[in-house]
Order: C-alpha cells, then sequence, then structure tokens
C-alpha cells in the first residue's frame, strides 16, 4: 500500500462479508508483524488496528478504549475522534502514545507476534464491544488478521435489462440534486416514463433503446438542439435477506457521458465535466459502435451503504457531448456483490490487508496453538523425545491434532496427538496433546524435525508452522540429539544440508542450522565472497526466513542474515575476530565477529567466524540509524557514477541519487571541498575508522571491502564502515602472491594509492590529518601498546591468549584448531608466483603451520616491528597529556610495620600477596628489608636479613599494612622504591608494578638483572591504572623481593606508596576551552543554540568519550579530535546548526559533532567538560538574559493519568517569584499539549500564585469543583500521555521556558501511572531542574492538590534540637517527626531476609515524602567508619504511602550477605 494513505479513511460501504449483529464500533482488522504494508508518520511499519463503525451514522470514539492486556481494559484512551457512518479508523499500534486527535493516533502498547490480547472497550472500561479471546494466533509478515463470516461472495442483479425507468429533460437548474434521492424524497411523477435504455438514434444505439418510439419522437425533440443533459431515475429492489453488500459494480453503456447516484450518493461517472450543471456536456464522446459493444464499467461500492431494503433509486446525469448530436443513450446495469451473513462471525487471516478498507476474502482460523514444543532439551540417542502442543478452540472444538517428523532428511512420519491422558500424555482433557517420537529413530548429532496439523468440528485447519512461503518460511521446528563426542570450548554451529556440494556454489541450497538451542528450518546457503570463492575451505551466505530470525547471541535482536567467514588462509585463525574486536572497542560502528566450531550433518566441518552481515538490523545494533541509506562498495572509490560498483543495502525504493550527490562533492577542491566535506561527512565516524584500520593495519580497503553509510534524515552526514578484515595485521595481498604470502606488512598507516577518495581527501588535509595521527596514537596506546609495556598488561598479547584457548586449547586433543588443521591442510608461500598451492596438513615444509605457530608469527614478526615502527614516527605525536597538577599525600611511608618470611621451599601458600592472608607466624620489623657488606644502605635497613638470606636465599616475602579512609579522593597512585636488585609489587593481591622480575617469580627466583639503588633517592612508577585496588579501611602491600645471586653482597627494598589528590581540576588531558555558548538563537530556534570547545593548546586533543555535563548532556562521538588552534561546535542538532542564517552555520567549514540531549537555558547555568576518565577538565558559568517568565515562572505540577476515564488531566504553573507580576500573554505549550495564555481566563499571575489549565473542564470541576485559576482547557483536542511525553513551554517571543520529558517509568514517581496521584515538583521555589526525575515525588493523596501545595518546608535552623532527643530539626523533619516531641524518634530497623533461596541485608525506614527541601540518603557500612551512598548497591524492594505525606520504604542490598559479618544503614538528610 501506497505510504502515503490517509489513516482516517471515510468508505461509504459496509465492510467487505463481515457481519456485525449491533451498531456499536468493532475492531475489524488489525496487523501485529506490518513490514512493508503501511507506513507511520515517521516512515516506521508500525502495527496498526482498523476500527470500523458499521453504523448508518456518524460514531464518537472520544473515551473508548483499546488494550492489550485484559487485565488493564482503559490501557489506552480514544480521544475525541469520529467515524463516518460506514468509516473506518486506522490506529498505529506503535508504543508511541499519540492522542493528538487532529494528526496519527498510536497506542502506548505494541502488538506481539503470537499469544497477545487485543480489544476494543466502551466508555464504562467495562464492556469489551471486540476482542479476539483470550490471546489471537501467530501472526505473520503483512497478513492481517481480524473477524469476518468469511462466506463466499455471490453475484446479484440489481438492474438488468430492460427495466421501467423515467426521464426529464431540465430547462434550468431549480431541481438542483433532489432529483437524485428516494422516492419518498422527490416526486417523479410528471416526468416522462419509458423503460431502459433511455435514448434515442437511427442506427446501431437503437437496438439498446427500451423504447425506441418514444426515444425518437419524444426525448430526441426535447434534447436535439437544446440540452446536451437529460436526468434519468430507474428504480431497483433490494432484499438482503442474510446478505451483506459487499461491493457494487455499474456497467453502462453510454453515449457520450454520466454522472450515477445510488440513493442520493455520487456512485461513479464517465466524461464529466469538472463544474456539473443542469445543462452540461460530456467532456468526450464515443462512436456509436464502440457505445453498443463496449460498457463502461465503474466502481459504485460508495453507494452500498445507502442501499435499503425494498425500493432504491439508481439516478442518472445522461450527458450527450454536445446539444447538437444525432444520437445519446444510457443503458445501465448495477451487480451487487454479496456476502451471506446468515453463520457467525469467526476470526481469520485474510488475503490482502486493506487498512481503513473493507476487509478482503480469507480464510477463517482453524484451532489455536497456544503453545507447542519447539525447543526442547536435547535427547540423546535412544531417548524418547516427547512433544507437546496446547490447544483452543476458535470456530469450534478442536478435533484432531497430528505431528509430523523427520530425522535428518529420511521421510516424514505421522503421530496423532492425543490429550487422554495415556502413554506420554500427562493429564487427560487439558487441553495439551502429546506425542512421543521413538529415540530408536535418531542416532548422536542428528537432526529431528517436526510441524503439526491441527482441524476442528467444522473442518478448519491450522498448520504449525504456517510454511506460507517456500524461499522464505521455516517448514518445521526441531532439535538436534546431543553428540557426546564433541568437546569444544567454542559456541557450535550444526548445520544439515542434503547436497553439501550445493552449498559451495552461488547457485546454492536450502538446509538448516542449530544453534543456541534453536533449529532454524528451510535456511538458504550459498558461496560468499569473490577472492575466497577459489579456497578449499569457503565462505557462506546464510539467509534466515522473515518467518524465523537469527539469534546469535541472548543479548543482541535477531538478524535477518549471517556470513560464515573462512579463516583458512589465516593461519593464526584470529585476524577477523580480532580486527572487528579492535574497531568495536574503538568506538568504530563495526560488525561482530566470533570463532565458532561448525559441525555438518554430524561431523566436524570446520572453525570458522560467523560475521553479521550489513542491513538495517545491523545498523541498529550498532547504534546507528537503522533508516540510514547504506551502500556496499563492489568496484568503486567514491568516483564516477553510483550506479557502478555499488550495491544498496536498503532504502531499495530510492535510487542512488543521494551517493551520487556525495561523489559530485567529493569531486571539488579547495575551500568549496573543505566546506562540502566538513558539512556533508561525519568526521569523527572517518577519522576513528581510519585510525583503528592504523592500529590493525587493515590493506584492503580500496576498491571493494567497505560501506558508505549516510545518517538519512537526521544529520544526513555520511561515513565509512569497515568490512573484511583478514588482510591485516600483517597480511598483505602482493600481485606476485595474491592472498598466500608469509611476508607480514608492518609500516604504513593507511592505503592511500588507489584508496578511497573521501579517505585519501581527509589523510591529505592537513587538518584531518592531524586528527588521524592524534586518534591512531591514542589507539595504539590503548590496543598496540608501546614495547616496554609489561606483558600481563598488554592488550594484543591477552586477547591472542585468550583466542587461542578458545580455538585451540591445550587440554583438548585434538583441538578445534587441530581439527580444522588436519581436514583442510595449509597452504606454501608462493614464491614463485600464481596459486598458492594447497597442501596437506602432513606436509613437511616450515610454511605449514598449526594455529599455535602462526599465532606466534603473528606475535614476532607483525607485533614487535609494529610497534617498533609506530612509537618511532615523528608524525605519530607523543601521549596526549596536560594540565593536572598533584598533591601526593603517604599512604605507606618508609620505616612502616611490616612483616616478612625468607622461604625455604614451595610450601608457603601462593596467596600469601593476598589481603586476608594470615600472617601470623612471620617475623616482624620495618621496611627497609635488606642487608649490606658495606655502610651504603645502613641508613635504609629496617629489617637486617643478611643472617637468613646471604649465601642461601635469592628471594624474601613482605606484607605491610595501611589504612586509607577514602580511597576515592585519589586521581592518582605512585609507588615509590629503593631497591637493590629486583621485585614484584602487589596491592591487596593485585599485581601493580614489577621490576627485573620473572615474568611467574617463584619462592626461590632470582632478580633478572642487577640494580643498585641510591640511598638518597627513590624510583618511581605510575600504578593509578591500580587506584581501584585501594579499599576503604586496611590495605596490605605485599612485596617479593629478589636479589640478582645467592653470592650478592647487598639487598634492600624501600618501599613507599602515595596517592595523589589534584589541586587543580583533576585532568591529565590539556585543557579545552569553553567559547561561545549561543543560549538564546535570533531565530528562536533552540535546535540552533551551540556551544563552542576551542584548543588552544600546540597539538591536536583528542576528545573521544569526553562528557559535557550541566544545562545538557552529551557524550562527544569516539573520534573526534580537535586540530591546534582549532574550534569544536557542540549543537542539538547539526541540520540545524548548518541552516542558521548567520554564522556559524554551514558552508563554512564548521567541525559540528551532535546531538546533545535538552537545551541550553536562558536562565544561565553550569557546563561542565569531564575527559575520558571521569576528571573534571574545565567549567564554565555562563549568565543568561532571561524573560520574566523564564525566570520565574515554572511547571509544578502535572496530572497526566488521572481517575477514573482521564479525563480530568491538569498541568499547574506557579509564579515563583515574590515580587514580579508574570505576564502571560503570548506564554503558551508548543509540546505535549497545545495551549496558549493569550485571551483566557487568566492573563497574568501574581507572585506566588498558581495557574492551571485543564483537559475536559466539566470532568475537571466534578473532580476538584469550581473556582480554581483555570486559564482554560487544552487546545485541539490534545492530552497528556500516560507512558511519559517531552513538555515544552515557550515566552511571547518564542524562548524556551521550560522544556523536559517526564515518564511513567521509575526514577520518576510510578504511583502517577495508574493509581491517580500527579507529579509534583520539589521545592518550587528553587526553581529545580524539572528534567531530573528525582526533582518530582507523587502528591501525597490520588487526584493531587490543584492550585495548591502538600508540600513542606523546614521552618527554623536546621541544627537545632529543640526536644534534646539528639535529632537536629533537618532531621526530624526529613523523617517526618517532631522537634518538640522528644518521644518521636523515626522508624528505621535492619534485618536478613531470604529471596529466591538467597540472604540479603535490608534496611526499612520511613521518611516524609513531602518534605521537599530535603534529599535523603541511604548510607551503610560494616565498620562505622567508611559509609557508602551508591545507589548501584542498593536495590529497591517496597515503597508504601502512609497516607500522611510520610513514605516507607525497604531496600536491600543488590549483592548477597555475607554470612558472619555485621551490616550498619543509617539515613542522612540534607537540604537542596
Amino acid at each position: 500500500m501506497n505510504p502515503n494513505t490517509f489513516l482516517l479513511t471515510t468508505v461509504l460501504t459496509l465492510a467487505g462479508g463481515s457481519i456485525f449483529l449491533n451498531a456499536t464500533p468493532v475492531i475489524s482488522e488489525f496487523m501485529a508483524a506490518n513490514d512493508t504494508v503501511l507506513a507511520d508518520e515517521d516512515g516506521d511499519f508500525s502495527d496498526w488496528i482498523e476500527i470500523h463503525n458499521p453504523d448508518g451514522s456518524e460514531v464518537d470514539l472520544d473515551g473508548y478504549f483499546l488494550t492489550d492486556k485484559a487485565s488493564n481494559l482503559d490501557k489506552w484512551r480514544i480521544p475525541a475522534v469520529t467515524i463516518p457512518a460506514g468509516g473506518y479508523l486506522v490506529i498505529f499500534a506503535s508504543d508511541k502514545d499519540r492522542s493528538n486527535p487532529e494528526a496519527e493516533l498510536h497506542t502506548s502498547f505494541k502488538l506481539p507476534l503470537k499469544s497477545g490480547y487485543l480489544a476494543l472497550v466502551a466508555p464504562d472500561a467495562v464492556t469489551v464491544l471486540t476482542d479476539f479471546g483470550s490471546t489471537y494466533p501467530l501472526q505473520f509478515e503483512d497478513q492481517s488478521y481480524g473477524k469476518d463470516s468469511f462466506g463466499s461472495v455471490t453475484q446479484q442483479q440489481l438492474i438488468s435489462g430492460t427495466l421501467p425507468a423515467k426521464y426529464f429533460v431540465p430547462s434550468d437548474g431549480s431541481l438542483g440534486d433532489t432529483w437524485q434521492t428516494l422516492p419518498d424524497s422527490f416526486n417523479d411523477s410528471a416526468w416522462t416514463s419509458t423503460t431502459t435504455g433511455v435514448g434515442f438514434d437511427s442506427g446501431v444505439l437503437l437496438d439498446l433503446v427500451g423504447d425506441t418510439n418514444l426515444g425518437n419522437s419524444t426525448l430526441k425533440p426535447a434534447m436535439q438542439s437544446i440540452n446536451a443533459s437529460c436526468y434519468i431515475r430507474i428504480p431497483f429492489t433490494y432484499d438482503p435477506n442474510n446478505n451483506q453488500i459487499q461491493s457494487l459494480s455499474l456497467s453502462v453503456n453510454c453515449d457520450d457521458g454520466f454522472v450515477a447516484y445510488i440513493n442520493g450518493v455520487e456512485s461513479g461517472s464517465y466524461n464529466k465535466p469538472g463544474n456539473l450543471a443542469w445543462n452540461s456536456n460530456a467532456t468526450g464522446s464515443r462512436s456509436d459502435s464502440v457505445a453498443a459493444a463496449d460498457p463502461i464499467v465503474v466502481d459504485a461500492t460508495a453507494g452500498a451503504t445507502q442501499v435499503v431494503e425494498g425500493v432504491n433509486i439508481l439516478a442518472i446525469h445522461g450527458l450527450n457531448r454536445s446539444a447538437n448530436s444525432s444520437d445519446f443513450l444510457i443503458y445501465p446495469e448495477l451487480t451487487a456483490a454479496v456476502v451471506d451473513t446468515s453463520g457467525s462471525q469467526r476470526e481469520g487471516f485474510f488475503d490482502s490487508p486493506t487498512p481503513g478498507l473493507p476487509n478482503s476474502s480469507g480464510q477463517a482460523a482453524g484451532p489455536l496453538f497456544v503453545n507447542f514444543t519447539d525447543k526442547p532439551e536435547r535427547p540423546a540417542a535412544g531417548q524418547d523425545l516427547i512433544v507437546t502442543a496446547k490447544m483452543e478452540a476458535v470456530s469450534s472444538p478442536v478435533a484432531s491434532v497430528t505431528m509430523f517428523y523427520r530425522v535428518m532428511f529420511g521421510g516424514e512420519k505421522t503421530l496423532l496427538m492425543n490429550d487422554e491422558g495415556t502413554g506420554s500424555d500427562a493429564l487427560a482433557n487439558d487441553g495439551i496433546f502429546t506425542a512421543s517420537i521413538p529415540g530408536g529413530d535418531f542416532d548422536s548429532g542428528e537432526m529431528i524435525r517436526w510441524r503439526f496439523e491441527a482441524s476442528d468440528e467444522l473442518g478448519l485447519e491450522t498448520k504449525i508452522p504456517a510454511f506460507k512461503d517456500p524461499v522464505d518460511s521455516h517448514q518445521y521446528v526441531g532439535t538436534v540429539a546431543v553428540d557426546p563426542s564433541i568437546e569444544t570450548k567454542l559456541s557450535v554451529v550444526e548445520w544439515f544440508v542434503q547436497n553439501p556440494a550445493r552449498a559451495t556454489g552461488t547457485g546454492g541450497t536450502r538446509g538448516a542450522i542449530f544453534y543456541l538451542g534453536e533449529l532454524y528450518d528451510n535456511v538458504f546457503f550459498n558461496r560468499h565472497g569473490q577472492s575466497t570463492g577459489g579456497f578449499p575451505k569457503k565462505s557462506y551466505n546464510i539467509d534466515f526466513n522473515k518467518s524465523q530470525r537469527f539469534r546469535w547471541s541472548e543479548d543482541a535482536p535477531r538478524t535477518k542474515d549471517i556470513d560464515l567467514i573462512t579463516n583458512w588462509a589465516d593461519k593464526s585463525k584470529v585476524r577477523h575476530v580480532m580486527g572487528y574486536e579492535i574497531m568495536r572497542n574503538a568506538g568504530v560502528h563495526a560488525h561482530f565477529a566470533y570463532t565458532v566450531r561448525v559441525q555438518q550433518n554430524a561431523e566436524f566441518f570446520s572453525t570458522a567466524d560467523f560475521v553479521e552481515d550489513a542491513d538495517n538490523i545491523y545498523l541498529k545494533r550498532a547504534g546507528l540509524n537503522e533508516d540510514g541509506a547504506l551502500y556496499k562498495a563492489y568496484n568503486n572509490t567514491l568516483t564516477g557514477s553510483a550506479n557502478s560498483g555499488f550495491e544498496k543495502k536498503n532504502r531499495r525504493d530510492e535510487n542512488n541519487s543521494d551517493l551520487q550527490d556525495l561523489i559530485n562533492g567529493l569531486a571539488q577542491s579547495g575551500a568549496s571541498l573543505d566546506n562540502f566535506t566538513f558539512d556533508n561527512v561525519n568526521i569523527p565516524m572517518c577519522v576513528n575508522m581510519m585510525a583503528a584500520a592504523a592500529v590493525i593495519r587493515n590493506i584492503d580497503m580500496h576498491r571493494k571491502n567497505w560501506y558508505i553509510y549516510r545518517d538519512t534524515g537526521k544529520t544526513d552526514e555520511w561515513a565509512l564502515l569497515p568490512w573484511d578484515l583478514d588482510l591485516s595485521q600483517g597480511r598483505y595481498w602482493r600481485s606476485q602472491f595474491n592472498y598466500f604470502s608469509n611476508l607480514m606488512e608492518t609500516n604504513g598507516y593507511i592505503e592511500t594509492g588507489g584508496s578511497v577518495r573521501l579517505l585519501s581527501q581527509l589523510y591529505s588535509r592537513r587538518s584531518t590529518r592531524a586528527m588521524f595521527y592524534r586518534r591512531v596514537r591514542s589507539l595504539h596506546d590503548l590496543y598496540l601498546q608501546s614495547a616496554d609495556t609489561p606483558m600481563e598488561e598488554r592488550y594484543y598479547e591477552r586477547r591472542l591468549n585468550e583466542l587461542s584457548a578458545l580455538i585451540d586449547p591445550e587440554d583438548i586433543a585434538p583441538s578445534d584448531a587441530q581439527l580444522d588443521f588436519e581436514k583442510w591442510g595449509s597452504w606454501l608461500h608462493n614464491a614463485d608466483g600464481g596459486s598458492a598451492p594447497a597442501v596437506p596438513y602432513t606436509t613437511n615444509n616450515p610454511d605449514v603451520e598449526t594455529m599455535a605457530e602462526g599465532v606466534q608469527r603473528l606475535r614476532d614478526e607483525f607485533l614487535a616491528p609494529r610497534r617498533a615502527f609506530i612509537y618511532a614516527q615523528n608524525s605519530i605525536p607523543d601521549a596526549q597529556t596536560g594540565q593536572l597538577s598533584l598533591a601526593y599525600t603517604p599512604l605507606l611511608s618508609a620505616g612502616a610495620p611490616l612483616t616478612h618470611l625468607v622461604p625455604n621451599d614451595d610450601s608457603v601458600d601462593n596467596s600469601w600477596m593476598e589481603f586476608d592472608f594470615n600472617d601470623t607466624n612471620w617475623l616482624g620489623g620495618t621496611t627497609g628489608v635488606g642487608f649490606d657488606s658495606s655502610t651504603k644502605y645502613d641508613p635504609l635497613i629496617g629489617t637486617d636479613t643478611e643472617a637468613t638470606m646471604r649465601g642461601t636465599h635469592s628471594s624474601v616475602y613482605m606484607r605491610s599494612e595501611f589504612e586509607v579512609a577514602d580511597p576515592s579522593i585519589y586521581q592518582a597512585m605512585e609507588l615509590r622504591m629503593k631497591y637493590d636488585d629486583g621485585f614484584v609489587v602487589y596491592l591487596n593481591g593485585t599485581k601493580i608494578a614489577s621490576e627485573k622480575a620473572p615474568s611467574n617469580p617463584a619462592w626461590n627466583s632470582i632478580a633478572t638483572a642487577g640494580y643498585e639503588a641510591d640511598p638518597l633517592e627513590y624510583d618511581t612508577w605510575n600504578v593509578s591504572a591500580s587506584l581501584g585496588a585501594l579499599r576503604p579501611g586496611t590495605n596490605v602491600l605485599a612485596i617479593h623481593g629478589m636479589n640478582r645471586s645467592l653470592g650478592s653482597s647487598d639487598l634492600i627494598f624501600m618501599p613507599e606508596l602515595h596517592g595523589g589528590i589534584a589541586d587543580s581540576n583533576g585532568s591529565i588531558e590539556p585543557l579545552i576551552e569553553f567559547g561561545t555558548i549561543e543560549f538564546n538563537p535570533v531565530s528562536t530556534n533552540q535546535d540552533e543554540e551551540y556551544i563552542e570547545l576551542v584548543n588552544n593548546n600546540g597539538i591536536a586533543v583528542d576528545v573521544s568519550n569526553w562528557k559535557v555535563k550541566g544545562g545538557v548532556e552529551f557524550e562527544i562521538p569516539a573520534g573526534t579530535v580537535i586540530p591546534a588552534g582549532w574550534t569544536l561546535y557542540l549543537s542539538p542538532n547539526a541540520k540545524s546548526f548548518r541552516a542558521r542564517t548567520t554564522g556559524p552555520t554551514g558552508g563554512q567549514g564548521n567541525f559540528v559533532v551532535s546531538p546533545y540531549k535538552g537545551h541550553l537555558s536562558n536562565l544561565g547555568e553550569t557546563l561542565t567538560l569531564i575527559d575520558q576518565h571521569g576528571m573534571e577538565n574545565n567549567f564554565t558559568s555562563y549568565v543568561g538574559n532571561p524573560t520574566e517568565q523564564q525566570e520565574h515562572l515554572i511547571i509544578s505540577e502535572i496530572m497526566y493519568h488521572p481517575e477514573p476515564d482521564g479525563l480530568a488531566e491538569y498541568i499547574e504553573l506557579m509564579n515563583v517569584s515574590d515580587s514580579v507580576t508574570l505576564d502571560l500573554a503570548g506564554v503558551k505549550f508548543t509540546n505535549g499539549i497545545d495551549f496558549d495564555f493569550t485571551g483566557s481566563s487568566v492573563t497574568s499571575l501574581a507572585p506566588g500564585g498558581r495557574v492551571l489549565v485543564v483537559r475536559d473542564l466539566a470532568a475537571f470541576e466534578l473532580a476538584y469543583g469550581e473556582g480554581l485559576p483555570v486559564a482554560g482547557v487544552f487546545a485541539n483536542s490534545t492530552s497528556l500521555s500516560n507512558a511519559g511525553e517531552k513538555l515544552k513551554l515557550e515566552d511571547a517571543s518564542n524562548g524556551t521556558i521550560k522544556e523536559f520529558s517526564y515518564n511513567d517509568k521509575s526514577p520518576w514517581p510510578v504511583a502517577a501511572d495508574t493509581l491517580g496521584y500527579s507529579i509534583t515538583l520539589r521545592a518550587p521555589g528553587q526553581n529545580l531542574d524539572p528534567s531530573e526525575p528525582t526533582h518530582w515525588r507523587a502528591s501525597v493523596t490520588p487526584g493531587g492538590t490543584p492550585g495548591s501545595s502538600d508540600g513542606t518546608l523546614l521552618a527554623g535552623n536546621p541544627t537545632d534540637d529543640l526536644d534534646g532527643d539528639g535529632l537536629t530539626a533537618l532531621l526530624e523533619h526529613a523523617l517526618g517527626t517532631s522537634d518538640n516531641d522528644a518521644t518521636q524518634s523515626g522508624s528505621a530497623s535492619a534485618s536478613r531476609m531470604l529471596i529466591d533461596g538467597i540472604l540479603y541485608d535490608s534496611f526499612t525506614y520511613t521518611v516524609k515524602e513531602v518534605a521537599d527541601d530535603v534529599r535523603t540518603l541511604v548510607e551503610t557500612t560494616i565498620d562505622l567508619q567508611n559509609w557508602s551512598n551508591d545507589p548501584a548497591e542498593l536495590v529497591e524492594l517496597v515503597v508504601t504511602s502512609n497516607g500522611d505525606g510520610t513514605v516507607t520504604r525497604t531496600v536491600r542490598l543488590a549483592t548477597p550477605a555475607v554470612v558472619d559479618s555485621r551490616r550498619f544503614f543509617r539515613v542522612k538528610a540534607e537540604l537542596r
């Protein structure tokens, strides 16, 4: 259907074939899987519901409800919309909750594909007018469902042959249109009687004229040379006889034109003039032969609802081409398509969806499969497989349920399922039918598939799976018998295909996949890739059906397609996975990829990489615009024609003109190219992708192997996305070797020769090249890291170890990697050119490598030289550092107490460095530990170990305790050490530093090199990365000290640990300045505001993932680098920024990133820039220029879900000034609801005054009485959304007063949803930010307090204790107790509770919820010294309103209780 179809449609006919026994509105049709049928105003294909008015008069739906919950019949209220007689209304079930009657309607819920409930409910919120049983059946993509008689359509002739008629040739327009109506409305007795057809002629038309004499002798003189028009009335009789008219067809032999009316309603025309009058001519002519032989057939269904039982009138305005014409004819036949309505209405599927139109024909639904066995626990061979189906009658009682099953690709076998409580059926007559597949029918690893057919007593059938499309749906569900021989640490893909050879061709074949407990049947496989098509171990495309998309992860949406990519050319088997992983971790919107073990037909097949295919699902999963345009490059570098070398992956109903515009723009030069690029390219995304590609040294991005993506409809910016990363991390395509070279490419950054033009331009432009180099340094420091990085801290090496442990584990023999190696062999480095020879794994050649050898080659020949190259390049800047100034305080000082042990063997518990190790048997002493045959170290030695170590022992263990009150105050940490010769240091068991020590030291290890300490100077290590190891309270620093040899003459270990507290702002990054803060654009369009970030440093600064907080919220996108001296513009809407009429704007080469959340306030506020470490880099406060309304007018209370019918909604506004009277003229709501105070009942607001805007005045006054300060009612029938929405209040100059979104879900007050409470802004005089949920609370009682407040504020001194009970006035105010009554001390208790078998510490307390000027926090501790108030540590269990403004809350810790431990709780109160 055309996406521009109008949604409120008047169709003057009854729904085809439908039976409606009363005149109430009904749900006539719905669609729960709308993929292409009908788009909503946002371009989304949302679910939809069609409501039909079968009555002959208009129906007002105001107050009716739609619901998807039988337990919540008033879930979504239909606004004040009407449906004409016989008309239809389409409402989208999108969860967007829109109820503006002047626009599209959207419910607050979506429709599930199966086991859903849907009902239309009367305004009493009790009477269900239409529902679909307890649940409706499984729905199918683009197929609608509804209620209909589903009877057969028959044709009934209403006018045919020669019938009585009357005609009249008008001489003026005095009759108007009265002559077109029923006999009792118009008297035609004076008209001339005749028979059909009506006309005159001397030739072939006479055969169709009913009364030729009358025609030629009477009609012809009346018309010829006088009037080209003639009025004709033909009565006909209609007897419904349990039939209902579905459509009308009018056939007219005419010379030359006509306009037809059925009982006064125009129902078709031909050659009709634009302004029809009593003397009009036809707009065209017809030859006599054509008019006689070829009738004009028109759809007359528009008049169907006007047809009544008994006599009706077909009135025809006959038209001749001219008054002088020699002939004229009107010979009509009227045919009705009728449906027998004598049977009862049934549910069923329609052949074609018809939103807003009469239903099509269809098939009544058979028995409903409520649920059935489709993902059973995998059986073992020989174990019977029990299959059940829970059935529910729809049209008539269930008669039979049959299961058809097959093993592997054998023939189907039939089992009649029973509900008799016999055999494998557990309980008789419970609606659950059961059958058992014999375990002897299948072996280990074999696939078992089954399908169901059920029929009822009427013979109506249901098939599950429905298998509606042989090439895009699944025929079976099933499972695979457990194969105990499989030993693996990888996810296993079990692939079943009857003809494996066909899957290796481009023509492909079908089969099945079993993965994560789910069988995917009738899946299509074919060969993937161009270059890899010649490999013995190939890649495959796997295309899943619409009816069953693929779930590759429990945490990800299902996807349409997935690629099974060969890793045969990569001997390490890790490059694809590592490449995509680093891309994603760097913030590139890259595909997921991971290695799997593949079984084919119950035999080992390969190890391969699952790689996500590119489509709208990928875009959404990757955090991009799922409606954005996506192109895959096959043979183009963004030059020439966009129609060559690209495949459009989505939006295929459009041409490639958008991409062509990009190509044309990139063909410019100089300033024009710069301006175009910065306006049309997402610079951070492209820079980030380029830099990440440099980290993995991807060389295979040129004329293919990349995507180009556009954020269509939002920023409209373009960006490059990666694809096919196997030629990376050293692997290189050389023309003489192609894929098969063992040589490693370790130099360079990106391929500029023959590369993508956009990429080359970004690299060649000085500014974007500086961005690229800075981002390269950032990412290399994270993922490649310099050569002096300790091995255990290296990202790359760690991940290589982890992937090897999955694919090639030492404890499984043969491993998956080895099985793959043995099955597919290897290849030889082809030094002579041509194709590399594939060889068996047994080939005796050094080129034939196992996975372990391939990984080692990657370590030795890529990682080491790549590090050497990157960190030696002048073009790569130094690490980004800046402004942090730290004051260090000692955590552990020289001379601190310690315990030590000189180990004699390995009997010491290897957890000696852990925090809770018992060292009571160790020797005491102080730091430093050691000895010296000279006097050099004498001033340092606190514990002399010469007697126990010299000449006999090389290692000593040391432990020293120290206290830290609050670790969170430290931004850095330094280890300082005077040492001789080597050591490893642990903090609370976490290794934080090592020097000249073996990687895995033993009890008798020696240092790897000698080192002499300087008695006067400490060596220093920055161990800030281990700040997280610090604990509140007691900590332990443990040191393994090592001498270079047993014969060494000296040894010393003198540690100190220092915590760094920033005496600046805490950021170690270069200072970025705030520039202009444009908070009040001249246009008054707040989307044109912006924030400038200015880099005044002499280096480019990477601000990836930095955050701006304060009045707006924004995380700066990964890849954002500000060149030296440049300005970065932050915007809520990049398109609006670039459309500004004054600079800065588009076309100026400005660097813009967007969108930030919220808008800048005219009141002025503070913005803070937070670096990627969470440290404050800079802040700015700007002074606003608010109007009086912006400064003093607030939204103080919102009632969005009142009881019982939702009509008593209101919004309360308050003037928080104590001296200024506010002029409300021009103040208006422009989002959420519509209302303008201009000309309203309240146009000014006194200091402290409150004013109300209500939805329905009568309902409001019924609930709250008269006399409240109501300014007026919401305009344009708008209302507040029960699910939450954005409210925007503007002043007379269109400046924003308040703009925020409320919600019905926590942390917003949930009592306001369905329980009838309002939400109230706390401490309104403080003008708190309304976008912060914690600034709102629920009203004390249902109904709220429109026009007044139920909150309380503290009176007096908060530190007073007037009753001497030890509780301050502030705390008593917060707890709801009195400071004048010592017997009131509040209510709080702690306990342990068992939840789901787990013991938790819990705390119950009571606070005064309406103490609006107080913030209360729950704090907890185990030692009464170090208290924590992290909300993430607590889970709220119960909140009970006590009816007096207090609430009692019960919370528990998020983590289970520790046995034999204590836990303390307290309530902390502070003024807001």
